[in-house]
């Protein structure tokens, strides 16, 4: 899989190389992809790319509900993530960095029952946020628990990835490299 923080966040003139890209990923038979809507114009490139490739059926697409308070909002962000990635579906929608979870994970819950989401999840990049992302995934079992995990940060292991192991939730690590 790949992520589009930095990426995706492109001019006009980025966006060919991208395609490349993209072509070259879905015909190695990669197919993970996340974003967040707080990725500056990340969503926009990807969903055009993936509308001009026709690639969005071999594509796994996870997004975020991010920086966003309360129910009402955290749909409308959802409804414009998936306008600008040009489909009617998400494969795994993540409260990002843990904020208002209980709030956004109970509308990706929703969402879920609706089958516009296919799996929900709780994220958060930083080892400090461990223990909190911790205390949440035992209350509320997501599908999957994306965190920081590399060579060089590899504090999830003692704690997060057994507790994942051990409640059955899917690990995405980000930062890997």
């Amino acid at each position: 899989g790949m992520g589009t923080s930095g990426s995706f966040e492109v001019d006009a003139a980025g966006r060919e190389p991208l395609k490349e890209v993209l072509r070259r990923f879905v015909a190695g038979g990669a197919s993970v992809i996340d974003t967040s809507p707080n990725y500056s114009n990340a969503e926009d490139v990807l969903g055009d790319l993936i509308a001009d490739l026709g690639a969005r059926d071999q594509l796994f697409l996870a997004t975020k509900l991010s920086a966003v308070r309360g129910r009402e909002a955290g749909l409308a962000q959802f409804e414009a993530s998936l306008a600008r990635l040009r489909t009617d579906r998400i494969d795994l929608l993540q409260v990002h960095n843990l904020g208002d979870w209980e709030v956004q994970l109970a509308l990706a819950r929703e969402l879920k029952e609706q089958g516009r989401v296919r799996y929900v999840g709780l994220t958060h990049y930083r080892d400090d946020a461990h223990e909190a992302l911790a205390t949440a995934v035992r209350r509320a079992r997501p599908d999957f628990l994306q965190i920081n995990y590399s060579v060089t940060q590899r504090a999830a292991e003692t704690h997060l990835l057994p507790l994942a192991r051990e409640l059955g939730v899917a690990v995405l690590a980000n930062r890997n490299f």
